[in-house]
C-alpha cells in the first residue's frame, strides 16, 4: 500500500477503535507517529538506508516487535504492544477485520510538557532530576543482556567501524559545517585513543560492561514527571548502535546536557551514576564516547543540508546546529590537552566577579582574582578596605604591575597542569590583555574575553550596596568614573575572542551564553 495513502487514512479518527477526538501526525525520515488523544501509534516507513532496513512488511513487523520488547525494559507501562493495521476494501483501521497492510507500535501518550529537552530549554531540570535518571539507569544496565556475542560490540574493530563510518560520511561537509582543522583534530584524537587506550577497551570487556543498552540516550527520549522518569525510544533497528559499553550510553546523555549548556549537570550525572554503580572505570572513556556522539549528531544535522548550497533559513539553522555539535566534539577531543583561559574585561561594578564565579562553578574552572592577590601582596586582610586616591597606595602603578605579574604566573602554572582558569580583573589596558593571550598561546589554551557592561546608574547602586557589605573589592563609583577615561577599547582582533555580557540581563542568560561560546562556539 502506498505510504501516502496509509498516512492519510490514519489521520481519520474513525481508523482507531477508541475513536479519539483528534489525531495529530508527526513524521521523521524513518517513521510516522499518530497521536490519538491519550494513545500513540507509530509505523515504520518502507525505507532501506543500509544501517536500517524496513523495506518489506515482515521486516517492519519484526522491528515493531523489537521496539516494543526493548522499550518495555524501561517503560513497561508505556509500550502496549504491536497492533495490525488492516484494509477491508473500503477503509483502513487499526485492529480491524481486513487484510493486514501494516503494523504499528501502540503506546500510552506521555506528557509533552514533561519532556526533558523542553525542560532544559526552560531551565527547569535540577540535579535531583538528573540523579533520578541515574537511579533508573543503574539497575537497568545491571540487568540487561551481556555475554560473548555482545562483548564484541565493545572491541576496537567494531567501535572503529562506527567511527570510520562517521568520518567517511562527514567528509563532504568539510568546509560547510566542520572545518578541516577540527575534522583532522577529532580524527587524530580517535586514532590516538585506539592506539594508546587499547587496554581500556579490553578491560571494559573483561569487566562485563558491554551490554545491550539503549543506544539513543538523550533528553528528547526522556520524560520527567513528579512521579516517574520514562526513558524510551531506544535503538531497535541495528544491534551495532544499541549494544556497547555502558559508558557509551552514559556519555550520550552527558554530551546532550553539555549541548544544552549545562556542563555542571553533565558532571553530576556521571558522578551520580558512578556512585550508584561503582563503575569507577567508566570515566576514562567518557570524553571519547561523548566526542563520538557529538560528531554523529553533527553528521546527522549536516545530512539535512544535502549537496546544495545553504540558501534557506531552514538550512542555515541546520548548519548552525551541525557546527555547534562539531565544535562540541572538538572540545572533547582537545579537552585533556587544551584548557580554557578566560579573562574579564570591564569596569568596577559591572559584574565581572559574579560572571566569573557563576562560570567557574558551571565549568569547574579556577578563579584567580586580582583584588585578592593585590591585598595578599600588600599583606593586608582580604576584607580590609583601602579607599585611597585613584592610583595611590596599594593601587599604585607599581602594585598594579606586581598584581598582574602574579596573576599571570599563577594562571600559567594552572594552565600548564591542564586546569582551566578565569582571571577576574579589569584588564583595562591592551597590553594586559595581550599578555594574557600570549600565556594562552604558550600553554596551548583556548582563549575568551568576557566583556561586562551595564549603565552608570546600575553601577552606582551596586557599588553603594557593596560598600555596605563585606567585600574584597575597594572599587568606588569615583574609581569607576576614572576607569572609564583610562579604558582602552578592544581591538578588532580582540573582538573576535570576546563575548559581550550586559549584566542587567538575567544572570542565567549570560551564563548560558558564556557556556555556549566555550563549548559550542556560538
Amino acid at each position: 500500500m502506498p505510504l501516502t495513502r496509509l498516512i492519510e487514512a490514519l489521520k481519520d479518527r474513525r481508523a482507531y477503535p477508541h475513536r479519539p477526538k483528534t489525531v495529530h501526525v508527526l513524521q521523521t525520515h524513518i517513521s510516522a507517529v499518530f497521536i490519538a488523544d491519550d494513545l500513540v501509534f507509530k509505523i515504520k516507513k518502507p525505507v532501506d538506508f543500509g544501517f536500517l532496513d524496513f523495506s518489506d512488511l515482515d521486516k517492519r513487523k519484526y522491528y515493531c516487535e523489537e521496539e516494543a520488547r526493548l522499550n518495555a525494559r524501561l517503560c513497561p507501562d508505556i509500550y502496549l504492544g504491536v497492533v495490525p493495521i488492516t484494509d477491508n476494501g473500503t477503509h483502513i483501521e487499526i485492529q480491524g477485520n481486513g487484510t493486514v497492510v501494516e503494523y504499528g507500535v501502540k503506546m500510552k501518550r506521555l506528557d509533552e510538557d514533561s519532556m526533558m529537552n523542553g525542560l532544559l530549554d526552560r531551565g527547569l531540570v535540577t540535579s535531583g532530576d538528573v540523579g533520578r535518571i541515574a537511579g533508573v539507569l543503574e539497575p537497568f544496565y545491571r540487568s540487561v543482556r551481556t555475554g560473548p556475542r555482545i562483548d564484541r560490540y565493545g572491541t576496537i574493530p567494531v567501535i572503529g567501524l562506527n567511527c570510520d563510518e562517521n568520518f567517511n560520511q562527514t567528509r563532504p561537509y568539510i568546509g560547510k559545517t566542520i572545518s578541516a582543522q577540527h575534522f583532522e583534530s577529532i580524527k587524530g584524537f580517535t586514532e590516538r585513543v585506539f592506539k594508546t587506550g587499547a587496554g581500556l577497551f579490553e578491560e571494559r570487556v573483561r569487566g562485563g560492561f558491554i551490554r545491550e543498552g539503549h543506544g539513543d540516550l538523550h533528553s528528547r527520549n526522556i520524560c520527567i514527571t513528579a512521579q516517574d522518569v520514562y526513558i524510551y525510544d531506544c535503538i531497535e533497528f541495528n544491534e551495532r548502535f544499541r549494544m556497547g559499553d555502558v559508558a557509551q550510553d552514559i556519555a550520550f546523555l552527558s554530551m546532550d546536557l553539555d549541548s544544552f549548556r549545562y556542563p555542571a549537570l553533565s558532571r553530576f550525572f556521571i558522578d551520580e551514576y558512578v556512585r550508584l554503580s561503582g563503575d569507577t572505570g567508566l570515566g576514562a572513556l567518557i570524553d571519547f564516547y561523548a566526542c563520538y556522539h557529538a560528531f554523529s549528531r553533527g553528521k546527522v544535522m549536516s545530512f539535512e543540508l544535502g549537496e546544495e548550497e545553504i540558501d534557506t533559513e531552514e538550512k542555515q539553522r541546520a548548519a548552525l546546529r551541525a557546527r555547534a555539535y562539531f565544535h562540541l566534539a572538538h572540545h572533547y577531543a582537545v579537552k585533556e590537552t587544551s584548557p580554557f583561559l578566560a579573562i574579564t574585561f570591564g569596569l568596577a561594578g559591572t559584574g565581572k566577579s559574579r560572571v566569573a564565579d557563576l562560570l567557574a562553578d558551571e565549568m569547574d574552572f579556577q578563579v584567580i582574582r586580582s583584588d585578592e592577590i593585590r591585598k595578599e601582596i600588600a599583606g593586608i586582610d582580604r576584607d580590609e578596605h583601602r579607599y585611597g586616591g585613584f592610583g595611590d597606595g596599594i593601587y599604585s602603578k607599581h602594585m598594579t604591575e606586581n598584581t598582574y605579574n602574579t596573576l599571570f604566573d599563577r594562571a600559567r602554572r594552572l594552565l600548564s597542569d591542564n586546569r582551566s582558569v578565569i582571571l577576574d580583573a579589569c584588564f583595562l589596558k591592551e597590553d594586559e590583555r595581550r599578555r594574557a593571550r600570549e600565556i594562552a598561546e604558550e600553554t596551548g589554551s583556548r582563549f575568551l574575553i568576557l566583556a561586562t557592561t551595564c549603565p552608570d546608574d546600575v553601577v552606582e547602586k551596586r557599588i553603594r550596596r557593596r560598600m555596605s557589605q563585606e567585600s574584597v573589592s575597594d572599587g568606588t563609583f569615583e574609581v569607576y568614573q576614572r576607569q572609564k577615561l583610562l579604558r582602552q577599547p578592544l581591538t578588532d582582533t580582540e573582538q573576535a575572542d570576546a563575548l559581550g555580557l550586559d549584566t542587567t540581563r538575567d544572570e542565567q542568560v549570560n551564563l548560558r551564553a558564556a557556556v555556549g561560546r566555550l563549548l559550542l562556539g556560538e
